[in-house]
């Protein structure tokens, strides 16, 4: 059996929202290493314009080691909460 360790890595992408704005979006991409080496498994972008919110997103998937097959589905359950999250944080501040 093979072992495998997944990393989920920040991107950032400017996003065309019409002819002349652009906006700032951040993603993750879950690159996967096993014992024959590392690849990319998957990507998804533009998961919110909130920096801090998919840092804390890549934090948990990281700590947690969440398999591939969970990765589009952790992220809508995490976007779910999204609003909750920026309240919290505006709060602390």
């Amino acid at each position: 059996m093979h072992s495998r360790k997944y990393t989920y890595c920040l991107i950032c992408e400017k996003t065309s929202l019409n002819d002349k704005d652009t906006v700032q979006t951040y993603g993750l991409l879950l690159r996967v290493q096993t014992v024959l080496g590392s690849f990319t498994e998957k990507k998804i972008c533009d998961i919110s314009t909130h920096k801090e919110f998919v840092e804390y997103i890549r934090q948990r998937l990281n700590q947690y080691q969440a398999e591939p097959i969970h990765f589009p589905c952790l992220i809508e359950d995490f976007l779910a909460q999204e609003w909750d999250w920026l309240q919290e944080k505006s709060e602390q501040r």
